[in-house]
């Protein structure tokens, strides 16, 4: 048996491509999801927002007294249509790490890289967190800069740096490899 889920996602936080603002340091998403597809029953949610002050759902605009008094309306849809949220997390200096392993293992990008390990969940998985593992923080600001700037010389220290880690701070010698 199948059942049809519907996922609306939105982000929060907004530092454009400066990820390593330290006043923002974190991404969040919220997803509603549905068994029902809500963008049919749009029109009835655009008459929650129009009792809103500005047309959105955006708190800073909105304000406490904004957000109060359409709570309720939204609580009610929310009910009658059986929806649920997920809400998600993500440091955003690890964006870094995690273009950095895409760089290393996506076998589109890197054709040293055998499909195979990039298109097994597993392997990929177990290879991201290896690399990933051996990252530090001005790593990702070094990274994070040259993938900006297209900055080949700057990328190859980045690698450089990785190696040393991994040769110094890693015993396991098939794991190296």
């Amino acid at each position: 048996m199948s059942i049809d889920l519907y996922a609306f996602t939105d982000e929060a936080g907004n530092t454009g491509l400066n990820i390593f603002d330290a006043a923002q340091p974190w991404f969040w998403t919220g997803t509603l999801l549905s068994s029902l597809n809500l963008d049919a029953l749009a029109g009835e949610f655009r008459k929650i927002l129009r009792s809103a002050v500005s047309g959105e759902l955006h708190a800073n605009v909105l304000g406490v007294g904004g957000i109060e008094a359409i709570a309720p309306a939204i609580q009610w849809f929310l009910a009658k249509y059986t929806c649920s949220f997920i809400f998600t997390r993500v440091e955003k200096r690890t964006v870094a790490s995690l273009k950095l392993v895409d760089c290393l293992l996506d076998s589109g990008n890197n054709q040293a890289v055998s499909p195979v390990h990039y298109n097994n969940r597993f392997l990929r998985l177990s290879l991201a967190g290896a690399i990933v593992t051996h990252v530090s923080p001005a790593m990702q600001e070094e990274y994070g800069k040259a993938y900006a700037e297209r900055d080949q010389a700057g990328f190859v220290r980045v690698l450089g740096k990785r190696r040393w880690n991994i040769s110094t701070k890693l015993h396991d010698e098939r794991a190296k490899r």
